[in-house]
């Protein structure tokens, strides 16, 4: 009997192991949530830009009295540039450093700074790094610069809870080259391999303490009234709904609660506000999977008769002009137009074959391996026991 209980015991931690490989936090950043002074830098690129666009803004509705947000940003720039860029102390980044609850589009900026400089000006309390879009689903051919921007932050910022963002996937009927060459011109292929590319690298490493599932977030809006409109070129999120979800993505990440949400961009209504949190909630539950959203219509409006499929003719059509308010009592302005740089324009990386979820198998492997081991010592002291 005693036996058998050891047995079920053992079972029981080895499937609790198991069930932590696909969490998005792999160490407890809750802490985070509980802070009336936070300071995030972003080391990345233009879907950088985008993710912080509202964290500021966000920040205040959550009740944090001092916030510190920066941006590291080079246009497209790669996991592998940042490495390159940090050994040689290069001064090449545009650096967004905001310390308002303004826009990080009217934030102070200065051109020129290293990422030592940066990750030197603050005691930052979170950094995140990320790849850039066309290199996201093929992450492993730069792992080895990965390895080294990881261990580099850690050295630059201790104490820092280090963060992947996990972008999101090109737009249907996007007609840039590289997402043919690189993904099929296919959105759900490109989301796919970028999953497999967090969970083979990212997740298995203890050194990164979480991640923003921001391309889980998105494509679930696209399965809502919103439909496949949630990009202004193909690439890059629209200023409203697009850069406001995924915000919010990255302060649920870090342990914030979204109830107090009340301040949204031009055109996003206040009542949309359950489809927003449903977004990040889903993206937080599976995030390594795309979840339908109950919202097929928009919150707060009567449904249609019938219940259609969601396909672009039938989706709500979004403006993707300029915002030009932000809805709260500082007149918060967008500077016309927006910085929308050519994510990957340049060289790409040669396509490679996915080993999809190799990381995770050996992990796998391992506790399986270990529960064996357990049980056979745990039978021999029994067997020892009754002599």
């Amino acid at each position: 009997m005693k036996f058998l209980k050891v047995i079920l015991c053992t079972l029981l931690v080895f499937v609790f192991l198991c069930s932590c490989i696909s969490v998005t936090a792999l160490t407890d950043v809750s802490e985070l949530g509980k802070k009336d002074t936070l300071k995030i830098l972003a080391i990345g690129n233009s879907f950088s830009e985008d993710a912080t666009e509202f964290i500021p803004v966000i920040a205040k509705d959550l009740g944090i009295k001092n916030i510190v947000v920066g941006n590291m940003y080079i246009g497209g720039c790669t996991i592998q540039k940042h490495a390159e860029n940090a050994r040689n102390n290069k001064a090449e980044y545009k650096y967004y450093k905001n310390t308002s609850y303004s826009l990080m589009s009217v934030c102070p900026t200065t051109q020129n700074v290293s990422l030592e400089t940066a990750l030197k000006d603050e005691e930052w309390d979170v950094v995140t790094l990320q790849d850039s879009s066309v290199k996201s689903g093929i992450l492993g051919k730069t792992y080895s610069d990965l390895d080294y921007m990881i261990n580099y932050v850690k050295t630059m910022c201790p104490n820092a809870k280090l963060g992947w963002h996990m972008t999101w996937a090109y737009e249907t009927g996007y007609t840039g080259s590289a997402f043919k060459n690189n993904y099929k011109n296919d959105e759900m292929y490109m989301y796919n391999c970028i999953v497999d590319c967090v969970k083979e690298y990212i997740v298995p490493d203890e050194r990164i303490d979480f991640i923003i599932p921001s391309g889980t977030a998105i494509q679930n809006a696209r399965t809502s009234f919103l439909g496949d409109k949630l990009t202004r070129d193909g690439l890059h999120l629209t200023l409203d709904y697009g850069r406001y979800i995924v915000a919010a993505t990255w302060m649920q990440g870090m342990g914030f609660s979204l109830d107090s949400l009340k301040t949204m961009p031009t055109r996003v209504r206040s009542r949309v506000l359950p489809f927003i949190r449903e977004c990040v909630d889903n993206a937080y539950a599976n995030p390594f999977t795309v979840t339908q959203s109950v919202h097929w219509y928009e919150p707060g409006t009567t449904p249609p008769a019938t219940e259609p499929p969601v396909t672009e003719a039938d989706t709500e059509q979004i403006s993707t002009e300029p915002i030009n308010t932000v809805q709260q009592t500082e007149n918060m302005t967008q500077p016309e137009g927006s910085t929308t740089s050519p994510e990957d324009n340049g060289a790409e990386p040669e396509q490679e074959d996915n080993d999809n979820g190799s990381g995770s198998a050996v992990i796998v492997i391992l506790i399986a391996a270990t529960v064996i081991v357990i049980l056979s010592v745990t039978a021999f002291v029994i067997k020892k026991k009754k002599k």
